[in-house]
């Protein structure tokens, strides 16, 4: 590979001349003394050797960000505007996270190196919390994903009445505030591909709101998702569905249906959630299955974030000996598209469990290292929890859009 074949790999025009002048001047003293009718052939190509090699340094050596690009998947062939996993090459690192922030910052503390690796490094999605600059910040998200050919997570969470007045209460003002809100996210995103998982816990646990709240929770969701279809076309929208031990595939498959999944690519589970992802994967079934008795085609995510070693009681905040679970990837079962990492490991659910004096949403790096290491078997790698009993179709997910 020459120095023309590693600057044309960099996507940005402007950047690839700006860098490629400033690579000419610095490797210069050491491509002067070969040139032509200096040296011989041997030299010139010991001379090219070298300067690959320092290209090689300036670009992939240290610097102040992360290098890990995340997992990757082959681009496919004949990409369609539709399907962002066509589109991209791999999940998208986010560089503003608070894992990548608490590394950038904390260079001495031992723990550092394997939160760096096991969470830091990996691609979490980004949350939207209803900020007075969300609208900039997904574009700018989904602008940067997009520059890398990389697809990008976001979770939307702004619904009013939020989490119930629970740990993660708040959200919108009203209905109006919340449209505006969406419209803002889906003009941020454009055409460019991009997952959304839209509104966690909302749908299922809506009945701790009057009848009333409930109906509007449906209308605003189903307005988020065709807003995002009419203009994002590159997004895969996932309404949240809770997880296996909250709702009955019957009852959330037609809550479901009133929020419009039929417009959506389908439905999340297990989000900021400990159930296991074979037991989710039932559950999607069924509820997919219910779906489909109404004439609608749905598939659906999986977040594994923190699932490594399933929790089936009811303990949903903090609770202890967790861990991280499987890496994000695509597929990995029968109407899977993919397993993501939605919940940033390391944040707190709230003030709970072994993390009592943590706000929700805070990034705690007692609690980050105790997901990456708690009673972990010999051998153990972080993400690297075991496979699916299904067999995995990557294939698949870039056939079906």
């Amino acid at each position: 590979m020459g120095l023309r074949d590693i600057l044309r790999d960099i996507p940005d025009q402007a950047r690839r001349r700006d860098l490629g002048s400033r690579l000419r001047w610095r490797l210069r003293p050491v491509i002067a003394p070969f040139e032509p009718g200096r040296r011989t052939r041997r030299m010139v190509g010991a001379g090219a050797i070298l300067a690959v090699a320092a290209v090689t340094a300036m670009l992939i050596g240290p610097t102040n960000e992360l290098s890990s690009n995340g997992p990757t998947w082959p681009m496919s062939p004949h990409p369609t505007t539709d399907n962002p996993v066509s589109r991209t090459n791999g999940f998208y690192v986010d560089r503003r996270g608070q894992p990548t922030a608490w590394v950038r910052d904390n260079p001495r503390d031992p723990r550092r190196a394997l939160i760096a690796e096991g969470i830091a490094q990996r691609p979490v999605a980004r949350w939207f919390l209803g900020g007075w600059d969300d609208a900039t910040s997904a574009r700018e998200y989904a602008a940067s994903a997009a520059r890398a050919h990389r697809l990008p997570v976001l979770v939307a969470y702004n619904i009013p009445h939020r989490d119930c007045g629970g740990y993660s209460a708040g959200g919108a003002s009203d209905s109006a505030a919340y449209r505006s809100w969406i419209d803002g996210l889906a003009t941020g995103i454009g055409s460019r591909p991009a997952v959304v998982i839209l509104e966690p816990d909302a749908l299922a646990g809506q009945t701790c709101l009057p009848a009333a709240l409930q109906r509007q929770y449906d209308q605003l969701i189903a307005y988020a998702v065709d807003r995002f279809r009419a203009v994002s076309p590159g997004t895969w929208v996932y309404v949240d569905a809770g997880h296996v031990a909250w709702v009955s595939p019957e009852v959330m498959a037609e809550r479901l249906r009133q929020a419009h999944v039929a417009n959506a690519r389908g439905f999340a589970l297990n989000v900021s959630n400990y159930r296991s992802t074979d037991a989710n994967v039932d559950y999607g079934h069924a509820i997919a299955d219910a779906l489909g008795e109404k004439g609608i085609s749905s598939r659906f995510l999986v977040d594994t974030s923190r699932n490594g070693r399933p929790s089936e009681d009811v303990q949903w905040c903090n609770p202890p000996g967790q861990r991280v679970g499987l890496a994000p990837r695509l597929g990995g079962a029968d109407g899977l598209d993919m397993q993501v990492w939605a919940r940033p490991p390391g944040e707190s659910d709230g003030q709970c469990g072994v993390g009592a004096t943590l706000r929700a949403g805070e990034f705690s790096p007692t609690l980050a290292y105790s997901l990456l290491t708690e009673t972990d078997p010999p051998g153990w790698r972080p993400g690297l929890a075991l496979g699916l009993r299904r067999g995995a179709d990557l294939w698949a997910v870039l056939r079906t859009s």
